[in-house]
């Protein structure tokens, strides 16, 4: 995924994938792409999860649903993987 992803793209982690931002889960490569480009997590799905913003790696954005949908029209381009 490293690969695909250049510093002027967005992340928006969502549902499960985002126990792989934990602090102590997450993969070097993943702690490097937070300092590279921008990644997002909805406020929603860490509280439904019951995760602190406190306990994510360093660079993670916290959003609200608004804020996810200003993102979706910014970026031109929208890619899923799972």
């Amino acid at each position: 995924m490293k690969q695909r992803i250049a510093k002027q793209d967005g992340l928006i982690f969502l549902q499960d994938s985002i126990f792989k931002l934990l602090t102590g889960v997450a993969c070097g490569d993943l702690m490097e792409l937070a300092q590279a480009c921008a990644i997002y997590v909805l406020n929603d799905e860490l509280e439904i999860r019951g995760i602190s913003q406190h306990e994510l790696i360093a660079g993670i954005k916290v959003i609200d649903y608004p804020a996810f949908v200003a993102l979706t029209a910014e970026y031109t381009g929208v890619c899923s993987w799972t």
